[in-house]
């Protein structure tokens, strides 16, 4: 297993923020890289291309193109917006700047300094997952899905766990209001696959039930445990409470 270890404070987990799947991979194999309790936040790092080709299963040929296309074009413009108290949002861009080597083959990134208290010298409120856990998944979305799971595991000490999503704050999230405006295209194209992957590939275990207010689907009751866990769910009572929400 891959010791790199994705450690992000919750409020980054439950972000507004539209990442393609080779972007979000480059996020957190940075963030990865870093060591989240240190004082010293080294805000550039370099991508080691066989590292991150073995890393997430991608073919090696053409890899340093396609991740420096992603990150120029894409990745430095992207924005993240992340909820404060009192109503008050932070609005914020990821990357610094970019430097390359197309003879070298070498990319190096800097994240903007707004980064530094999300990832930063944390002492609460975070969740931490090895990267490696979801390397096999195909949609940005499935990643993350798993971290709202694994983030509500680690405020229920690792026991079996429940909470609940509401439609409208999963479109926010991901910034698809205006892509899956109809919810069974929702559905098939983001939560059944995320679902789908977390279950075929990850370390959990999860399931949801749709809860309707009137006839259209309000929001999602999603049950996650870790699959190692011995002890059979139906032992755990789970009374229905949507108030847990992450």
């Amino acid at each position: 297993m891959s010791d790199l270890k994705v450690t992000k404070h919750n409020d980054l987990i439950t972000s507004k923020v539209n990442f393609t799947l080779n972007e979000y991979r480059i996020f957190l194999y940075g963030i990865a890289l870093m060591n989240p309790f240190d004082k010293e936040f080294p805000l550039k790092y370099e991508i080691n291309i066989q590292r991150f080709s073995e890393m997430f299963k991608c073919d090696l040929n053409g890899l340093y193109t396609e991740l420096k296309s992603e990150v120029v074009r894409r990745m430095y413009k992207r924005t993240m917006t992340v909820d404060k108290e009192g109503g008050w949002k932070r609005h914020f861009g990821l990357i610094h700047y970019v430097d390359y080597c197309d003879k070298q083959g070498v990319i190096k990134i800097t994240f903007d300094e707004e980064l530094k208290p999300f990832v930063n010298q944390l002492k609460d409120h975070f969740t931490s997952y090895y990267i490696e856990r979801i390397a096999n998944f195909k949609s940005t979305y499935s990643i993350r899905f798993y971290e709202w799971c694994v983030m509500r595991l680690k405020q229920n000490d690792g026991k079996p766990a429940q909470f609940f999503l509401e439609i409208k704050e999963i479109r926010e999230r991901l910034e698809i209001q205006k892509k899956y405006p109809l919810y069974a295209n929702l559905k098939q194209r983001v939560i059944q696959k995320a679902f789908d992957e977390i279950n075929a590939f990850s370390d959990l275990s999860v399931r949801y039930d749709e809860i309707k207010k009137g006839r259209s689907v309000h929001q999602l009751r999603v049950i996650v445990k870790y699959k190692k866990w011995e002890k059979k769910e139906e032992q755990f009572e789970f009374p229905f409470d949507p108030s847990l929400k992450v």
